[in-house]
């Protein structure tokens, strides 16, 4: 129904406050961090990094280690039931450290006593590799979101392992902006999803709120490589960070002249080479024998916000339409036309066709024609520049509305300064109201 750190920003969100959250969500075996950008009535996600080798067992392990090394044991060569008794005493211990400044653990195994005192220096130094990757994720998702730490409102603690103090406390001195520890941070995705419900059954007491989520990978087709046919290229129709839902178009052709069948491969991941991605699933098109020139086609991805992609394929030749949905299997399921594909298709590009752009890059062309040299080189960079930054802006809705807020505001002085009725060569006179006449 919704992501996660949509739902954790929905909790802690203040109505009609302008909030831009880190939502760092750390489970057990995975961490995931979002930038979620709050105003007015939108819950903006503009991005998101994670490590899905990254959790609450990893510093368990770490414990483990280092109770075998205080007790002159080695880890990797103990028998598994052992291990395991190893494990689940330091999971308690790491647990306990949240109400305890010491705790000491103690196993007997074939009648030999084993000892071992952890306090948070020890669990910091032993960690602290562990701890680092935490803060590159961060680092990444705030670099991919395009804010810095004076735009951010703060850090919101999701998920068990977040309980942490060594975390908590090592995030609070890495950090530029307030670490927010939630009493209750394990119940924050859902009581923001309470809340969401709510919106979506149009409750009286709770304003309406707009939700987006991106992609969090890209999505690509193999390609032939003409340098290594045996090592087909990645090539991506919908790159990470893309506003959902989206759908985009690639024209393709056929390796061959005189080919009959285009086998379309699917894959998710940013890698350049498409085995090096995770394969989703392939099906095969249909194009007539053409031995004189390359048969064309077009690519069509659809996703949206629930997880479901389209794969669409239109020979240009025969006007033969295929549309494909992404399955468990590994093979596309073929599917006739859907409200639900239509409807990613309207969305999104109600997305990427923005009027209000369109018609400020329009005015500034306007203006361009009016001015004087000096003023044109100006629009010239002005439009250069705002071009570049809402395309790099793409997720970021409240940078959006404030550029575009701001190029206005600077062609309303040019436009301004070029009104000829203010020069005081004319004289300004008076109707008997007071007002000015032309």
């Amino acid at each position: 129904m919704i992501n996660e750190p949509s739902a954790a920003a929905i909790a802690c969100h203040m109505d009609d406050e302008y909030e831009t959250f880190v939502v760092f969500d750390f489970g057990g075996g995975t961490l995931d961090v979002s930038v979620v950008d709050c105003f007015e009535n939108v819950i903006s996600i503009n991005a998101i990094s994670g490590n899905n080798h990254l959790g609450g067992t990893d510093f368990d392990r770490a414990m483990a280690e280092y109770f075998c090394l205080k007790n002159e044991l080695n880890y990797n060569v103990l028998d598994s039931s052992f291990q395991q008794s190893i494990l689940r005493t330091c999971e308690q211990a790491k647990i306990k450290l949240s109400t305890q400044n010491v705790v000491e653990v103690s196993l007997v195994h074939l009648n030999k006593n084993y000892n071992c005192i952890f306090d948070e220096n020890v669990l910091f130094n032993i960690t602290h590799s562990l701890l680092e990757s935490c803060k590159n994720v961060i680092g990444k998702a705030v670099k991919d979101s395009g804010f810095s730490a004076s735009e951010l409102d703060s850090l919101i603690l999701v998920g068990g392992s977040s309980k942490m103090p060594v975390l908590q406390h090592y995030l609070s001195d890495a950090l530029n902006i307030p670490v927010l520890k939630e009493e209750h941070m394990d119940s924050l995705v859902v009581l923001g999803l309470g809340k969401y419900i709510g919106i979506k059954q149009r409750d009286e007491n709770i304003k309406d709120i707009v939700v987006t989520d991106i992609c969090p990978f890209s999505l690509s087709t193999s390609t032939y490589n003409e340098q290594n046919p045996d090592l087909e290229l990645s090539t991506v129709l919908i790159p990470k960070n893309s506003v959902l839902p989206t759908s985009k178009k690639m024209t393709l052709r056929t390796v061959h002249k005189g080919q009959t069948k285009v086998n379309i491969s699917v894959f998710q991941g940013q890698a350049m080479y498409a085995k090096e991605n995770l394969f989703l699933g392939q099906a095969f098109i249909h194009v007539p024998r053409n031995m004189h020139d390359y048969e064309s086609f077009d690519l069509i991805y659809s996703y949206d916000i629930n997880s479901m992609l389209y794969v669409e394929a239109v020979v240009h030749s025969t006007k033969e339409h295929y549309i494909f949905r992404v399955s468990k299997g590994d093979v596309l399921e073929k599917v006739d036309a859907s409200v639900r594909l239509d409807s990613i298709k309207e969305v999104s590009l109600g997305l990427y066709q923005n009027n209000e752009v369109d018609a400020l890059l329009a005015r500034i062309e306007r203006i361009y024609r009016e001015v004087d040299e000096e003023t044109q080189d100006y629009l010239m960079k002005l439009h250069t520049e705002f071009t570049k930054d809402m395309e790099s802006l793409i997720n970021n809705i409240q940078k959006r509305k404030r550029l575009i807020n701001q190029v206005s505001r600077i062609l309303d002085q040019i436009e301004e300064s070029q009104n000829v009725d203010s020069l005081d060569i004319f004289s300004q006179e008076e109707d008997e109201e007071g007002e000015y006449l032309a």
